[in-house]
């Protein structure tokens, strides 16, 4: 089965819109993905097709097709009588086509809607119509049983929850009903109440109405304890199942915590090295402060230098030193006042030159020292500059590996453990308590079965001649009672042993750690249990993506298993992945599609995540936006093949 088109009429931001599924036919996949950003409507396609379907959302709060909030609020602003229309189109593999389609009215008035309790519900089969409601909801139930949906329409929280309690119990009640079960069950019950019956007209002499009256009584107390014990043992095993998922989780907690001195370690290393990190950078700051300081001192200084240098540039020796009156003596005398040899005409204009009242004189040999200075201090500012570039992001990954590790032992606290191993103890008590309490209710159930004959028989026994035929109607109505429990019991092996095999197939297509999965279990009251290659429950473990896989592995297998065909429709179904896995289960989608139309939703980030493979495997791709007046439209399609 296979969602070609979809119309929508007024339904909230979908004014007039219609959204073609068909595909390229040389494509063996049937994988389409829809693109908007967040609050243009893609969940609100999804409920559409359940308003469609059920008459309400699935994971909304409409609960009825008369809800006035279905109706699009650009419907408020006219007054008078409007109509809410969803319309699907369907093909199976037999090419039979089906038309469903659900209109609601609704009246406005001073933008307010109110319902005119007017709903209709069309079914149609090539070209036949189904136009009766009640008739075109069985035809709708037999094609996409609502039991079923949520194996077919899922979200992001939906996929990664679909194992929790709630959810298992919903999962118990489709497989009775899909597998016959809750029939049988029913049927059992009806045997029962015609063996009463047929009891009650068992005829008896006067003088043992009395006894037989007890014994009725005496049966009636029995068969109710029965049934009693029979539910309670039901609910014990659920209860037993819920616990060994908990102390899965118990076991999974205390497995991270191991890891506590180790982490304790981490965090006494990552403090040390963060406080040399930032030892470290206090130096280069200070350094680098003074260095900027001498460099600023100079350059603020230089233009007063090269002014002064220019005037005595070619001075190469300062006798600025000397005092005025030997540097006079040395003129006079014409002798050099450091070595006393006779000046030379260069030298004696150098000591002309600094006897003239000059008060500051830089030479040659200064000036270029300066010059050098200049340089590295600037060298000196760039490492310094690079150091710290080189140590800040140290720091900062280190804190964050401190704040990560400092999480952790948050989490892993002594405290937390002394909890976490007495809450272990109490559920491992708690688990031989229930078995303990299975073995005594299967042993109850087992005596009150004998005292159940016993006082059948007993009964039989105080029958006149002319009850031998209400007799044989009551031995009857046993033996067939007994081929129903034994029916219903190979049943629900037969149904447990098939789903079994089912996931075990698709997760052998779909799952791409092959080895991660061992074993899988049903269990008597239909939850799912998986091993590792350790005989370890492993369900709590699975990563996102992991789940993702086991959840619409089970899906598949209920659908194999309920003959249903639906597609498989996907809210967001990356929204809690990240890393390789995004890719992965993209590929698996477009896996699945070759046997199973698959319809996911993404906002506009999550598909240019990973825009190139869906754009290679996907058939088709509609971007949604909304226009102007806040309707949704299609801004873009793109389709294989075209």
């Amino acid at each position: 089965m296979r969602l070609e088109k979809i119309k929508l009429y007024n339904f909230k931001q979908y004014r007039d819109f219609e959204i073609d599924f068909s595909k390229f036919p040389q494509d063996n996949k049937d994988f389409h993905v829809i693109v908007a950003k967040m609050g243009v409507g893609k969940s609100n396609l999804l409920e559409a097709i359940n308003w469609c379907l059920y008459g309400k959302e699935l994971f909304g709060n409409i609960a009825k097709p008369t809800d006035p909030n279905v109706l699009s609020n650009s419907c408020l602003d006219k007054d008078g009588t409007h109509t809410v229309r969803v319309v699907l189109n369907l093909k199976d593999t037999d090419k039979n086509e089906y038309f469903i389609n659900r209109y609601s009215k609704f009246k406005v008035s001073d933008r307010k809607a109110t319902s005119l309790n007017e709903v209709y519900l069309i079914f149609g089969k090539n070209n036949e119509l189904v136009r009766k409601e009640l008739d075109a909801k069985k035809e709708v139930e037999i094609l996409m049983p609502e039991d079923l949906r949520d194996h077919f329409f899922f979200n992001g929280e939906r996929l990664d929850n679909y194992f929790d309690n709630v959810q298992s119990e919903k999962i118990t009640k489709v497989i009775k009903k899909m597998s016959g079960l809750d029939t049988l069950e029913n049927f059992k019950e009806f045997l029962e109440k015609v063996e009463n019956r047929y009891i009650k007209m068992i005829r008896v002499n006067e003088k043992s109405e009395t006894q037989k009256e007890e014994l009725e009584k005496n049966l009636n107390r029995i068969k109710v304890e029965k049934k009693e014990s029979e539910k309670l043992l039901e609910k014990t095993r659920g209860d037993l199942e819920a616990t060994k998922k908990e102390l899965q989780d118990v076991d999974l907690q205390l497995e991270k915590l191991k890891e506590y001195e180790n982490i304790k370690k981490q965090i006494e290393l990552l403090q040390k090295r963060l406080n040399d990190l930032n030892s470290t950078r206090k130096n280069i700051l200070k350094e680098k402060v003074q260095t900027v300081l001498e460099l600023s001192t100079l350059m603020f200084g230089w233009l007063a230098v090269e002014k002064v240098y220019q005037e005595n540039f070619e001075i190469d020796f300062n006798y600025n030193y000397l005092p005025s009156n030997v540097i006079e003596n040395a003129l006079s005398e014409n002798k050099c006042p450091v070595c006393g040899k006779e000046l030379d005409e260069l030298h004696r204009n150098h000591l002309k030159y600094f006897s003239s009242n000059k008060e500051f004189v830089i030479t040659k040999k200064e000036y270029m020292e300066l010059i050098k200075s200049i340089k590295d201090l600037e060298i000196k500012r760039r490492n310094l500059n690079n150091q710290l570039s080189d140590t800040l992001p140290k720091i900062e990954e280190t804190e964050q590996e401190l704040y990560t590790a400092e999480a952790n032992i948050s989490q892993t606290a002594s405290e937390e453990l002394g909890k976490l191993y007495r809450r272990r103890n109490e559920l491992e008590s708690q688990i031989q308590q229930l078995n303990q309490r299975i073995g005594q209710l299967d042993s109850k159930i087992e005596i009150l079965s004998e005292k159940e004959k016993e006082t059948e028989m007993k009964i039989s026994e105080l029958a006149i001649q002319d009850s031998s035929n209400i007799n044989k109607k009551i031995d009857f109505v046993r033996k067939i009672e007994q081929i129903i429990i034994k029916t219903m019991l190979n049943r629900k092996k037969e149904i447990r042993d098939e789903i079994t095999s089912y996931v075990e197939e698709y997760l052998s297509k779909l799952m791409w750690k092959r080895d991660l999965i061992k074993k899988v279990e049903i269990t008597e009251s239909f939850s799912l249990n998986i091993f590792d290659s350790y005989e370890n429950m492993i369900l709590n473990r699975l990563s996102g993506g992991e789940r993702s896989v086991l959840t619409l592995s089970f899906a598949l297998a209920m659908h194999k298993a309920a003959g249903v065909n639906a597609p498989i429709i996907i809210d967001r179904p990356l929204a809690n992945i990240s890393g390789d896995t995004y890719d992965k289960l993209i590929e698996m989608f477009a896996k699945i599609s070759e046997e199973k139309q698959i319809i996911i939703m993404l906002t506009d980030k999550e598909y240019q995540q990973s825009a190139e493979l869906l754009n290679s495997l996907a058939s088709t791709i509609h971007i949604l936006e909304m226009n102007e007046t806040s309707e949704v439209i299609i801004s873009d399609r793109i389709a294989k093949g075209e």
